[in-house]
């Protein structure tokens, strides 16, 4: 049984679906099978629709807070010293 909670994440969903390019695959019977990334994605829309911000602004927010996240990971990423010792010039 879906809930109302579960048609309004899945409304924003699709809308958020529409201004990125994700893919959306689909089952058999054509209905829509979002991933989990993407419901966490349309759920931090909706609560921002519902805080007062247009969907679109909405979407664009969400776009970015998960584009800044991904930076921040890989800076981390390239800031750790390598584990792997480095080769020396002792020939």
């Amino acid at each position: 049984m879906i809930t109302n909670q579960g048609r309004e994440d899945e409304c924003a969903a699709r809308h958020c679906a529409r201004r990125v390019p994700v893919r959306v695959l689909r089952s058999d019977g054509g209905h829509r099978r979002y991933s989990r990334y993407q419901l966490r994605i349309a759920m931090r829309a909706r609560d921002l629709v519902d805080q007062g911000t247009a969907i679109d602004a909405a979407c664009r927010i969400v776009i970015l807070e998960d584009q800044l996240e991904e930076a921040l990971r890989i800076n981390e990423q390239l800031r750790r010293p390598s584990e792997e010792p480095k080769p020396t010039a002792d020939t």
